[in-house]
């Protein structure tokens, strides 16, 4: 193991925060939006999904972003150039817009796949109860109804 490894593994997460900020240049991946103190750290691969806390699935989204991406998981964002200020208003707006439909598209197909598995499952005689546990470990709790609701 490395010393940068090492260090890494015994980061506060304070620190870790600091690392991820200083790597991103203080912007949102998503959108470009620069602000040192309202800059959340993002999980590129979510708890809820398996990702772990090591910086390298670690990426700074401003809060809206974060907010709107949720736990799904998408590609790693490329890292946006430093910038002076808060970053160009329009274009900030504008890539906001574009991320939030595309995260909206990219939640679609998800659901549609995760639908198609649980119609395929209860098709095979699994009981809905496992049904339901088994998309928990897939999506949030919304989506689980809904789907359940869908195969019925």
């Amino acid at each position: 193991m490395t010393n940068a490894t090492n260090k890494a593994k015994t980061m506060t997460n304070a620190e870790k925060r600091q690392a991820v900020l200083t790597r991103d240049n203080c912007r949102c991946r998503a959108c470009g939006f620069s602000d040192t103190l309202t800059m959340e750290v993002d999980h590129i691969v979510p708890r809820t999904l398996g990702g772990s806390n090591d910086i390298d699935n670690l990426q700074a989204l401003c809060s809206f972003c974060n907010n709107t991406k949720s736990n799904i998981q998408i590609p790693e964002l490329p890292i946006r150039e430093a910038c002076d200020g808060f970053g160009d208003q329009a274009e900030v707006t504008e890539n906001r817009l574009n991320f939030r439909q595309h995260i909206a598209d990219i939640r679609k197909i998800q659901i549609a796949a995760l639908t198609r598995k649980a119609s395929e499952w209860k098709a095979n005689g699994t009981r809905g109860l496992t049904i339901r546990k088994r998309l928990d470990k897939l999506t949030t709790s919304g989506i689980v109804e809904d789907i359940l609701k869908s195969i019925k």
